[in-house]
């Protein structure tokens, strides 16, 4: 797809709650998203055969009548939305997939984790699908931007750096850093759930911002804020360590929780500029 073409790409959203899915196209459609709603697998499949506009990403239902369609066919358990999504996955590689549904047991979570497809429960706040659907549709210089949030202590130097490297050098979109977002009327934990809920690639930057002594040795280390353990343990819940990326940014000798002390990580002891290849690597799929 051109950079020309991403102007007037759209949405195809999968779903048979027609109240529902009209009242997120309408919203879409203020940020300026069409959206091409599909009752049924052969529905959508029609919509995927000829669009009437490019379509960059398809929201799933799990539980959707088949249609008279032959392409994919219903399952026992009417997950036949887990078709459709393999179908789209096989035939237009190109079409980023959300599956969002009613039906999020752990079997039906494991399938779109397994292929790296976000899944979203019906149960998410309505705020949080819509931003997620508006940010995956965000582009930068003709490419898919991810939303980036930023984990940070009280090293301010490494957190601006890190920002002005990945939205200046790496010109990969504005991430977002919680304590620059206005609250609206939202609590902390709120304002922090709902800018979470759409977050593609996470950097934790672990900074020895504070001392700790051992009691059991009397030994005296640096740790992250508390914080920065708390959010990276919120990420890794949430993303599942397949349907985003938690990438550990480690300044100097700190202290790493004994849980994620295995994880792989970037040294940003010589700035983040040293880092940048390791950086860019991590990001690949965003930047070809």
């Amino acid at each position: 797809m051109t950079a020309e073409s991403w102007a007037s790409a759209a949405i195809l959203w999968a779903d048979d709650d027609h109240l529902r899915t009209r009242r997120f196209a309408e919203e879409l459609a203020a940020h300026g998203i069409r959206v091409f709603e599909a009752r049924t697998a052969a529905d959508a499949i029609a919509l995927m055969q000829k669009p009437p506009a490019p379509i960059l990403l398809a929201v799933i239902d799990v539980v959707i009548p088949a249609g008279a369609t032959t392409l994919v066919r219903s399952s026992g358990d009417l997950r036949t939305g887990l078709m459709l999504a393999h179908w789209i996955r096989v035939n237009h590689p190109g079409v980023r997939l959300v599956g969002y549904s009613l039906e999020d047991s752990a079997d039906v979570r494991e399938w779109f984790a397994t292929y790296g497809v976000p899944f979203f429960s019906k149960r998410i706040t309505h705020y949080g699908i819509v931003e997620k659907i508006r940010r995956l549709t965000e582009t930068v210089e003709g490419r898919l931007a991810p939303r980036i949030f930023i984990v940070h202590g009280h090293d301010e130097a490494a957190k601006y750096e890190l920002k002005n490297f990945l939205q200046n050098s790496l010109k990969i979109g504005e991430p977002v850093v919680l304590q620059e977002r206005s609250s609206g009327g939202r609590t902390v934990i709120e304002k922090f759930e709902q800018e979470a809920a759409v977050a593609d690639v996470v950097f934790i930057l672990f900074t020895p911002d504070e001392t700790v002594k051992s009691h059991r040795d009397e030994a005296t280390r640096m740790r992250a804020r508390p914080n920065v353990l708390f959010e990276a343990g919120y990420f890794y819940g949430r993303l599942h360590r397949t349907s985003g990326k938690v990438i550990f940014l480690v300044k100097g000798d700190v202290e790493l929780p004994s849980d994620v002390s295995g994880i792989v990580y970037i040294d940003i002891s010589l700035g983040i500029q040293k880092a940048g290849e390791e950086i860019r690597r991590e990001l690949a799929e965003w930047l070809k």
